[in-house]
């Protein structure tokens, strides 16, 4: 602990302050211990016996004052003090014969010689005695033992006896006093030392408790820095754990074979799929590729990573085991994080279904086109981003009159849209487009004889990070549809016995009129439909919606294939695109709705089988292209943008023999356009197979592509493009 000194502040002395209680030395105690371990209780007796016949009331005490032994009764000169207890010779004599003692102790320990005191009087107990104290020093064992006698003596004085000495008290009073005052001064000087002492140490301990306290500062910050610190490299020993568990099972779990080389191309770890189709055992891990023979179906495995360590360029090779299954080696260099190679990873993926699955899409892509063709509707998909139509089904040319060359971009569908139509059809689309939701709506649109047809459009929107970039549709011909509304609402007996349900509504919210599909196609009756307002028997989650048509059409403007959901009798949901109009004057709406439940069912189903099939283009191995008659690339697939090194936007913006491919044969030559396989193809009207020439990808080498393509032709058998798959190979 560190004290302030108050300056001008002196401690109280304490008197009587009781003393620690001391013990004999080691020849005191060896003294003691020998003479109370003398064999026999009778000795012990004769000894005492013998002091109490030949001494008066005595104490024996030992350097330090401590009574060690009591000869015959001492009571009359004692008393015992309040307080704790001490053995010590002055703390039990009576006060008035202490000072007497002390400086008789003093002059024995002083002389070595012995002292008696005559003559004293006037001690409490005992005024009418004199009493007389005789000290006499006994060596023993190298220490001086003392010991005190008390002697009353009631009779006359006589002579003195030789070496005794008459006791003057005011003068040892006096002595007494004046030692004890040099003692005093002595200790005052030595106390005023202490304190400046102290004083100039506990200044000195204040600027070193500073200093510590400073520095334990810096301690602590310095320990919660190493706490931070620890906590940090604890999590990051918990993730790199969690990592290298997630890594093991995944290796573990995961179908896809794994084999690790070091630097020296030395085994290093594999996955359980690598000791099925190869040669090689866990056992094996430590040994040299190069001495096991790893594959009877794939001898070249050696050859091809020592190509990749002299090249450091990736091999990617398709091969089959002896169970007919067919595998993806993929050979790569191992890189850590600071892209230092460190040996070579080999990869072999199960494709078996996947070749299974692109045998699949071939047939399923001719299928749809099929049926896609044989379709009395225009099928198309528009890229957002290119601004281009990358597909206009054969039927263009039937219902519209123009080619599917003719589409070229968005303003050629807006030119041709009816000007009474024109500005809330673009202003529809564009709205449900932007929400990312599909849609459909009706428009007259000007054939290429000039004349006017309704088209249906039936839209699907393709998003990207909440941003469309395609759409897809069909276009249905309903000019004869239109025809024939128009006719019903001129004849009762053509609104009796429409299929389509027609109602006239009043702005409160009630129907007024309904035809007898109404009835044919809810189940509820026309007096149940007339009974309630029409809003009750909509689907909970379009009432919202139809609220806001309602409002719409009070408000003057007319309503073209608006979509919502009725809740028939028996419970089920049925969908009714409507067209309405209001007569305002009479505060009434007309309406037609149609079913349009299995169109959409239809719809979703054509959407979810193109979704499927671009996925399934989306995640083959190969790079997938479609060009036109022209050669122009119409549409790339992902894995194109891995192989070709550029993105699916510029390969869609090149032909097949544009030069920035670089196209070269065998002898590094320029390879003539045509004789490239879209030439080939255009020309013989057939398929071609494992064509292999030579391109340069940006920022690489040269690499060798086998290219297999097939021609396209339309409904009369016209060459329509073609379609290729694309691969990489080594050699």
């Amino acid at each position: 602990k560190i004290y302030h000194c108050r300056e001008g502040y002196r401690p109280p002395i304490v008197k009587d302050m009781p003393l620690p209680r001391t013990y004999p030395n080691e020849n005191e105690a060896q003294f003691m211990i020998q003479s109370r371990l003398r064999p026999g209780p009778k000795i012990d007796k004769l000894l005492d016996g013998t002091l109490s016949a030949f001494l008066p009331p005595s104490f024996i005490v030992d350097e330090n004052n401590n009574i060690i032994h009591v000869v015959n009764d001492v009571n009359p000169f004692t008393q015992v003090q309040p307080g704790r207890f001490s053995n010590t010779l002055l703390s039990i004599i009576k006060n008035d014969l202490s000072l007497f003692v002390n400086n008789l102790l003093r002059k024995l320990k002083k002389d070595s010689k012995e002292v008696v005191f005559e003559n004293i009087t006037g001690v409490k107990g005992l005024e009418t005695k004199k009493i007389s104290i005789e000290g006499r020093v006994v060596q023993l064992d190298r220490a001086n033992y003392y010991i005190i006698s008390f002697i009353l003596d009631e009779k006359a004085e006589g002579p003195k006896k030789k070496g005794k000495t008459s006791v003057d008290i005011e003068a040892e009073v006096s002595s007494r006093v004046m030692e004890l005052e040099k003692e005093l001064q002595t200790s005052r000087e030595n106390l005023q030392a202490t304190v400046e002492e102290l004083q100039s140490s506990n200044e000195e301990l204040i600027a070193s408790n500073e200093e510590l306290q400073s520095t334990n500062e810096e301690l602590q910050s310095v320990n919660e820095e190493l706490y931070t610190v620890n906590s940090e490299y604890q999590t990051k020993i918990e993730e790199l754990t969690r990592m290298t568990n997630d890594l093991d099972n995944l290796l573990k779990n995961t179908e896809v074979g794994a084999l690790y080389l070091d630097r020296n191309l030395c085994i290093r770890k594999i996955t359980p799929i690598v000791t099925k189709i190869t040669n090689i055992l866990d056992s094996d891990i430590g040994r040299p590729i190069s001495h096991i023979a790893v594959m009877a179906n794939y001898p070249e495995l050696i050859s091809d990573v020592d190509a990749v360590v002299e090249t450091l360029q990736q091999v990617d090779k398709e091969i089959t085991d002896k169970d007919g299954k067919v595998w993806q080696a993929r050979i790569r260099p191992y890189r850590t994080n600071y892209n230092a190679v460190e040996g070579i990873m080999v990869t072999f993926i199960d494709i078996t279904n996947l070749k299974k699955v692109e045998s699949n899409l071939k047939f399923s892509e001719e299928k749809f086109r099929q049926l896609v063709e044989t379709t009395h509707a225009i099928a198309w998909e528009f890229d957002l981003i290119a601004d281009k139509w990358t597909y206009v089904a054969p039927q263009s040319l039937d219902i519209l009159g123009y080619h599917p060359d003719e589409w070229t971009n968005l303003d050629f569908w807006v030119k041709n849209l009816h000007p009474e139509e024109r500005e809330w059809a673009t202003n529809f689309c564009y709205t449900q487009t932007s929400k990312g939701e599909d849609h459909t709506f009706e428009y007259r649109f000007k054939t290429k004889k000039g004349e006017f047809v309704w088209l249906r459009d039936v839209v699907s929107v393709e998003t990207s990070d909440n941003k469309a970039v395609k759409l897809r549709g069909l276009m249905f011909d309903i000019t004869e549809r239109k025809k024939i509304e128009q006719k019903l609402i001129l004849s009762d007996d053509i609104f009796n016995h429409s299929v389509d349900m027609l109602c006239i509504a009043g702005f409160d919210g009630y129907y007024k009129t309904l035809n007898p599909a109404w009835e044919r196609t809810l189940g509820w009756s026309l007096d149940e439909l007339l009974s309630k307002p029409w809003v009750e028997f909509v689907h909970p989650e379009d009432r919202e919606a139809t609220e806001k048509t309602k409002s719409v059409l009070i408000d003057g403007q007319e309503i073209f294939q608006f979509e919502n959901r009725y809740i028939c009798k028996d419970g089920s949901v049925k969908w009714l695109s409507w067209n309405s109009f209001p007569y305002s004057e009479k505060e009434i709406m007309f309406g037609v709705a149609r079913d349009v439940t299995q169109l959409k069912k239809a719809q979703s189903e054509l959407k979810q089988s193109q979704e499927l099939l671009q996925k399934v283009i989306d995640n083959s191995p190969l790079a997938k292209t479609l060009l036109d008659a022209e050669g122009n690339i119409m549409y790339a697939n992902k894995p194109a943008e891995e192989i070709f090194g550029i993105s699916q936007q510029e390969i869609v913006s090149r032909t097949y023999d544009a030069s920035k491919w670089k196209i070269t044969g065998f002898d590094g030559k320029p390879f003539p356009s045509n004789e490239l396989p879209f030439a080939i193809i255009k020309r013989t009207g057939k398929s071609v197979s494992d064509f292999r020439h030579y391109i340069e990808i940006p920022g690489k080498s040269k690499v060798l592509l086998s290219i297999n393509g097939s021609p396209i032709f339309s409904a009369d058998g016209q060459f329509d493009g073609a379609v290729f798959s694309i691969g990489i190979i080594d050699k």
